[in-house]
């Protein structure tokens, strides 16, 4: 493979993974090191491609673990940060990410992405790595369950039950919000 080569990889892919990233993390910065570390990865292990699926498929993989990955780390950090600070003086706690501030955020009101952004946090993970490649990327459940590697059935009850958690969730809000507006 030639640097052109895996500049022009890097070129089609960059944004896709730099979204899927900032999706997760809420955090401009934190998502151009994952994209950073993703790219990384996809050099070293472009040898290793086979392509049974498809290139782009095979990049939102490793972004989807590198990214889980950060955020364990990350509250890993922040475990130790707290506990740190119960002892010493100057010792401070990370933020809590603000998910108000993900830029993709298009809401008038921030009041409501809070709430939308906190019960997409609850959902499972592949309830919320499904629902990010359905609703922002626009994928279909083929393409979903190529890269989650689960049958397109068991993608769709993904979906699904995502969208029913969300209902469940947001509801009272909801209702509460349409009272009061």
């Amino acid at each position: 493979m030639t640097d052109k080569d895996f500049l022009e990889i890097y070129g089609q892919n960059k944004g896709l993974v730099f979204r899927l990233a900032l999706s997760y993390v809420r955090n401009i910065e934190e998502a151009e090191d994952i994209t950073q570390e993703v790219f990384v990865k996809v050099f070293e292990k472009l040898s290793q491609f086979k392509g049974n699926s498809q290139l782009k498929t095979w990049i939102y993989k490793i972004t989807t673990t590198t990214t889980l990955d950060f955020i364990k780390a990350k509250k890993r950090k922040k475990r130790f940060g707290i506990v740190r600070s119960l002892f010493q003086d100057d010792g401070q706690a990370m933020d809590i990410r603000d998910s108000s501030s993900h830029p993709g955020v298009q809401f008038e009101n921030q009041e409501l992405s809070k709430y939308l952004f906190a019960a997409i946090d609850q959902l499972a993970e592949p309830q919320r790595t499904a629902y990010y490649f359905s609703q922002v990327e626009g994928m279909g459940n083929i393409e979903i369950a190529q890269i989650m590697e689960k049958s397109v059935g068991a993608t769709e009850s993904l979906l699904q039950r995502a969208k029913l958690n969300l209902k469940s969730q947001l509801g009272d809000f909801y209702d509460e919000y349409r009272r009061n507006t």
